[in-house]
């Protein structure tokens, strides 16, 4: 059964976020809805009124048709916290009620553009006296690509994220190890790791216009990778879950590290 009441889920400058999308909902809360004439908690209430006066400083007032003066990285917070607002409302209203959600025609989400000589200087700095790779994943049928790479404390180490990926190769040397006897995933300590940032080079794709190239050489690995964002980021170690922490020590590992 079609829900009784449609309402919209937006923001607006003039203050207002929830706007009735029916007649029925027009003439029960008119059309700008003021949240407290929903049957809703007062915590929900008091959480989209919150962030209709976050979204009052998305707009430059000293000149509107500026771009507004929210980072990217704010846009995607609002746009989360917006989110879960969301769900909160479709869960405390009901069948009665119909939420669609149109909280992103509300922000201006296109990242900003990072100069290629700054990410390439940034990536230099990173890579610096060569530092050991901890991980490099495929993940999301290709999509992003993650490399890891060790920072100068054992807390925190460098995240490289390579997204909207549109083609990755890469070599490595498994065909100098065939025969099984050695396999990287069975590493077990940092000082397995014999792979090593020497080269990340960053240049404008020539196969796809508005991509990155980039090339990586950490032996012993090659790759190549075409796509549209670059992220690096220190995050903390502990938060990680590599694969080389999950394989038991052999008894003579654990006898060498005590």
């Amino acid at each position: 059964m079609a829900a009784k009441y449609q309402i919209k889920f937006w923001f607006e400058h003039g203050g207002f976020c929830l706007w009735s999308a029916n007649d029925a909902a027009r003439k029960k809360f008119g059309y700008p809805i003021q949240n407290k004439k929903l049957p809703i908690s007062e915590a929900l209430v008091s959480g989209l009124d919150t962030l209709e006066a976050e979204y009052a400083t998305y707009l430059d007032w000293d000149y509107p048709p500026n771009p507004s003066p929210w980072t990217y990285e704010q846009k995607v917070h609002f746009l989360r916290m917006a989110n879960w607002a969301f769900q909160r409302l479709c869960a405390e209203l009901g069948d009665d009620f119909e939420v669609i959600n149109e909280v992103e025609s509300s922000l201006d989400l296109t990242r900003p553009a990072m100069d290629l000589h700054e990410l390439q200087a940034r990536i230099d700095a990173l890579i610096y006296g060569e530092p050991r790779a901890l991980d490099f994943r495929v993940l999301y049928f290709g999509d992003e690509i993650e490399l890891y790479l060790k920072a100068d404390d054992e807390k925190t180490c460098s995240k490289l994220t390579f997204r909207y990926c549109y083609k990755v190769s890469y070599e490595n040397d498994a065909k100098f190890r065939w025969d099984g006897r050695w396999r990287a995933r069975d590493m077990n300590s940092i000082g397995q790791l014999g792979y090593f940032a020497s080269e990340i080079n960053i240049s404008e794709s020539a196969e796809e216009e508005g991509f990155y190239e980039v090339k990586l050489v950490i032996p012993f690995l090659w790759a190549t990778i075409i796509c549209k964002e670059i992220d690096i980021a220190l995050i903390n170690t502990e938060n990680e879950d590599f694969f080389w922490q999950k394989n038991p020590l052999s008894d003579s590992e654990r006898t060498s590290e005590s």
